[in-house]
């Protein structure tokens, strides 16, 4: 399954933004490097193209790249925590997709319905 924002119209060209993001997924840290593999990714698109680029996922960001929380309210089959990457910094390059575009952050839920993956995002600028 998957949970999708959509963000936009955007009334001007653009050909990059930049955003801080915290990925959270009770997938760590039982599940790093299985073939369910949980992912975040964004995709721009114009009236003169589509650019998608996944922003980082479950096995990406590994058992090391990920510290252990308590987030209330999320399943994770049993345990007590959920990972997180914290707050990282992204900016996204691609060729002008004309205007009106929009952006459209996705989160994928692979092959299972109960263990959760988030991402949080804020200070988007372009």
């Amino acid at each position: 399954s998957s949970s999708m924002m959509y963000l936009g119209p955007i009334n001007s060209n653009i050909s990059s933004f930049s955003f801080e993001y915290d990925f959270i997924s009770c997938e760590f840290n039982e599940y790093v490097g299985k073939r369910t593999d949980d992912a975040a990714i964004v995709t721009v698109y114009g009236p003169l193209g589509t650019y998608t680029e996944q922003i980082t996922s479950v096995n990406t960001v590994g058992i090391a790249g990920n510290t252990r929380d308590t987030i209330p309210k999320l399943p994770d089959g049993g345990d007590n925590y959920v990972g997180h990457t914290g707050w990282l910094r992204k900016t996204i390059s691609f060729k002008n997709v004309g205007n009106p575009a929009f952006i459209v952050f996705t989160v994928t839920n692979v092959a299972d319905k109960q263990l959760t993956s988030i991402l949080m995002v804020d200070s988007l600028a372009y």
